[in-house]
């Protein structure tokens, strides 16, 4: 096995680190099995709905002619609700990303 003439202790080193590397490797999987409560999610989305419905309503209370209001709130929705759907896909990164794809393909050509 140790053909390439490595140190005992250099190997024990890998040994522990590679050990360390797959106990990492069972967190991250356990972590990506937890689901998100949906109520954390429905509680967010409808809050934020409710602050962006109510926007338009005090800008025009503020005196805003309804032009700047209207381009405005589109675009502070589009941000704001672009950024809650990131968040989103952010709390659940494997059933976005490829990753279990990607891992059956390094498995593969090792």
């Amino acid at each position: 096995m140790n053909e390439h003439k490595v140190e005992l202790i250099y190997q024990l080193l890998m040994d522990n680190d590679l050990t360390a590397l797959h106990n990492y490797a069972a967190k991250t999987d356990r972590l990506a099995q937890t689901p998100t409560p949906v109520s954390y999610t429905r509680h967010i989305s409808r809050s934020l709905m409710l602050w962006l419905l109510t926007m338009p309503v005090c800008s025009v209370g503020a005196g805003c002619p309804w032009w700047i209001t209207g381009l405005g709130t589109a675009l502070v929705s589009w941000l704001l609700l672009g950024i809650d759907d990131l968040g989103m896909q952010l709390e659940q990164p494997y059933t976005v990303m490829a990753l279990k794809q990607f891992c059956e393909d390094v498995q593969v050509s090792t």
